[in-house]
C-alpha cells in the first residue's frame, strides 16, 4: 500500500518545518554532547546540559513557542537520561548548581583566615580536606640556570577540580604557569 501525501493540506507545511527543526535541533544536541564537560559536582553536569540545550533551542527558534520548546526539552531529557531537567524549574536547577559547586568548593578547600584563598592539598581529597605546608621547591630556571620557586597547586573551577604548577625565577623575572 502506497500512502499518499496531500502537500497542500492545511498544516502541511508546518508539520513539515516543526520536524526538519527539532531534528536539526538533536543533530545539534549531540554534536554538544561530545564537547560538554564533564563535571564531578551533579548539580553543574545537570545545568551544563540544560546551558546547551537552552542555546540550541534559542540557536533553532524553538524558544518562541513555549509547547515545542517544553517538548523539545522532554526529548533531551529522556536521551541524556537527566529527568531533573524537566521536573525542575531551570531557575532552580541554576540555583542548585551554585549552591553545590559554593559547598563542594569549602569541603574541598575550606578557607585560610591568613591568606583569605582557597588551601592548597594534597595529590588526593579527604574529608576536610588535607593542607599542604607552604613550603616552596626551588627548581633551575629554564632561562638562567638559577633556582627558580615552583608551587603546585589545585583549584576548584566550574564543579572541576582542576591542577595547576608553576615556576617563577626572581633572578630574572621568568614565569610559566601550566595546567596539568
Amino acid at each position: 500500500m502506497i500512502i499518499s501525501v496531500d502537500a497542500n493540506a492545511p498544516g502541511y507545511w508546518a508539520s513539515v518545518r516543526e520536524k526538519a527543526t527539532l531534528r536539526r535541533a538533536s543533530e545539534a544536541v549531540k554534536k554538544g554532547l561530545k564537547a560538554i564537560r564533564i563535571s564531578q559536582v551533579y548539580e553543574q553536569y545537570v545545568e551544563d546540559h540544560l546551558y546547551l540545550i537552552q542555546e540550541v533551542a534559542r540557536k533553532e527558534g524553538l524558544h518562541k513557542d513555549l509547547d515545542q520548546y517544553k517538548k523539545f526539552k522532554r526529548e533531551c531529557a529522556d536521551t541524556m537520561g537527566l529527568p531533573e531537567l524537566v521536573d525542575c524549574d531551570e531557575s532552580d536547577i541554576h540555583q542548585f548548581s551554585r549552591e553545590a559547586v559554593q559547598e563542594a568548593a569549602e569541603s574541598l578547600y575550606g578557607e585560610d583566615a591568613d591568606v583569605g584563598r582557597p588551601r592548597v592539598y594534597g595529590s588526593c581529597i579527604e574529608p576536610g580536606g588535607m593542607p599542604l605546608a607552604r613550603e616552596l621547591e626551588y627548581v633551575e630556571c629554564s632561562c638562567c640556570g638559577k633556582d627558580a620557586i615552583f608551587q603546585y597547586w589545585e583549584e576548584v573551577e566550574g564543579g572541576s577540580l582542576n591542577s595547576y604548577k608553576s615556576t617563577h625565577c626572581e633572578h630574572c623575572n621568568e614565569s610559566q604557569s601550566t595546567y596539568i
